[in-house]
Order: C-alpha cells, then sequence, then structure tokens
C-alpha cells in the first residue's frame, strides 16, 4: 500500500557533517547556512524534533482498577486508524506497556485491540481471533510481499552523505530495513543483521578509511564514535564562525 511522503528536507540537511570535516578539516559553507551556530541549532531540532507535522489519531479513555488495591486510574490511549502515518511497530509496543500495566489476560488485549480498531481497518483483521495473528495481518497489510523490492530499492540509496548527523542516517536505515524485512517476515535476529549490513555497506569511503584507521570495525562503536566527533565539531571544529 502507499505510503505518506516525508517532509522535505531543509536545505542545510544536505551536509553530512563528519564528513565535511573529513575531506577539509573545516566546515565548508555558502552563505551562512552551515555556520556553526545554525548546525548547533539544527543539531538541537533533531534531538527534540517538532510536532508540527506529527499525526494525531483519536483517543479512547479507560478506567482500571490496580491489584490489590482499591485505587482506580484512568488512562488513554490512541485509536489505530491510519496506518499511513501510524507507526505498527511504535503502536504495538506501547499496547504491549499498556497490557502489562494493566495486567490483562491473552482474551483481553485481542477484545481491547479490535476496539481500537478503526472500521475501515476491520476488513484486514475479521478472520483473526488471536492478538499475535491480528498483529500479523495487519503487518502483512501494510507491507505485503511485493512491496520487498521497493524497500530493498529505497535502503541502497540511503547513503550517509545525505544526512547531517549519523544518528540521522541511522535511524533512516533501521527504519526502512525494518519496512524491508516485515514483507519478508524476518527474525528479529535477521533485521538486526540487515540494519548493520547497510549501515556499513552506506557509510562514504571518508568515512570507512577514518574507521578502519581507528580500528574501529564494529557498527554500534562507530555511531558513538562519530557521534561524539560530531559534537565536538559542533564545540570546537569552524572558530572562524563564531558569533
Amino acid at each position: 500500500m502507499n505510503e505518506a511522503k516525508p517532509a522535505a528536507r531543509r536545505q542545510i540537511n544536505k551536509l553530512c557533517l563528519f564528513n565535511q570535516y573529513l575531506t577539509y578539516g573545516c566546515l565548508r559553507v555558502s552563505g551562512n547556512l552551515c555556520t556553526r551556530p545554525n548546525l548547533q541549532r539544527l543539531h538541537s531540532d533533531y534531538q527534540s524534533p517538532s510536532n508540527k507535522h506529527k499525526y494525531i489519531p483519536r483517543r479512547t479513555s479507560f478506567s482500571y482498577k490496580l491489584t490489590n488495591s482499591e485505587i482506580v486510574l484512568n488512562e488513554e490511549v490512541d485509536k489505530l486508524e491510519n496506518l499511513n502515518e501510524q507507526s505498527l511497530r511504535q503502536y504495538f509496543t506501547n499496547f504491549e506497556q499498556l497490557a502489562m500495566q494493566c495486567l490483562w489476560t491473552e482474551e483481553q488485549k485481542v477484545g481491547v485491540l479490535q476496539s481500537l480498531i478503526d472500521q475501515k481497518l476491520k476488513s484486514v483483521i475479521q478472520n483473526q481471533q488471536t492478538y499475535d495473528g491480528i498483529i500479523r495481518s495487519l503487518l502483512k497489510y501494510k507491507y505485503p510481499d511485493e512491496d520487498a523490492n521497493k524497500y530493498l530499492f529505497l535502503l541502497q540509496n540511503i547513503k550517509q552523505n545525505k544526512y547531517t548527523f549519523i544518528k540521522e542516517y541511522l535511524q533512516q536505515i533501521e527504519e526502512t530495513t525494518r519496512k524491508y524485512a516485515n514483507c519478508l517476515n524476518m527474525t528479529e535476529d535477521n533485521i538486526n543483521y540487515k540494519i548493520r549490513e547497510f549501515f556499513m555497506q552506506n557509510l562514504s569511503n571518508q568515512t570507512r578509511l577514518e574507521l578502519s584507521r581507528q580500528g574501529i570495525l564494529n557498527a554500534d562503536d562507530m555511531v558513538i564514535y562519530i557521534t561524539r566527533m560530531e559534537d565536538s565539531i559542533l564545540q570546537f571544529g569552524n572558530k572562524k564562525y563564531d558569533e
């Protein structure tokens, strides 16, 4: 099925901070877009993203009693109504946490989840009577087998040098790999392997050489090292642009 197109990136996001510094030893700029204050502002925006374009689903409220207590708590939970805008992975993670908090049985989880799914999606789960079956049906509806090549193409074109920060690049790899994996019913171990594979495969040549020079071979260690370098570059890397 078709997915909502991501919002257009600001021009400044075309700068890969770490690669620029490796290549030039400083931040080459055009006008004042890439001055250190502007990059620091962008870094802050990335760490605390705005909710301006965030989809807000309808919510429903309910009450439940704490175990071995007379205390009654009120909760609110999102409806599942727009698969283009809502992340199924995040939705089910939140739902599982709520189910544990409320001590729901499997039967209760099925009943509550069915009540939260929008009417237009009921046909997708109409033959499913188990919690896992409902999840599988929704995932397969959103990520059909025939979309695997589409996501593989997107993965092959996610390049580090298109993203300002390494965690921004990694996040895009992770999100797209999970979509690809859902089409192919991959296990969690295979998903994590693919995330590391695409992450390392699509690093720039400059970054690969620097990581090799530093003796850093593990993907997690690469992210830690580059993130630390990005922080240093933002703090000290281009003194002539201080304000």
